[in-house]
């Protein structure tokens, strides 16, 4: 298992990461209560009541990387 520094970009919020992927802010936390397998082991952890998920794990879920999904909200928004 990859270990995190608590300092890393690559650790957010689930919260965050639903938004800097173009997701509502739950997006995360539905998909896991719903799907749990299709999160990668050890990338996704509750602390209290908020959800840590890792860059690796939010490009798995979504299929895009970061860069990518911020281009494709750019491409094809709604004017």
């Amino acid at each position: 298992m990859k270990k995190y520094e608590l300092t890393s970009p690559d650790l957010m919020m689930a919260t965050e990461a639903s938004r800097r992927w173009g997701y509502q802010p739950n997006y995360v936390r539905q998909m896991y209560q719903t799907y749990p397998e299709r999160f990668l082991d050890g990338q996704i952890r509750l602390f209290g009541t908020t959800y840590i998920i890792t860059r690796e794990c939010m490009e798995h879920l979504t299929t895009k990387s970061e860069d990518e999904s911020m281009w494709f909200r750019k491409t094809f928004r709604r004017k």
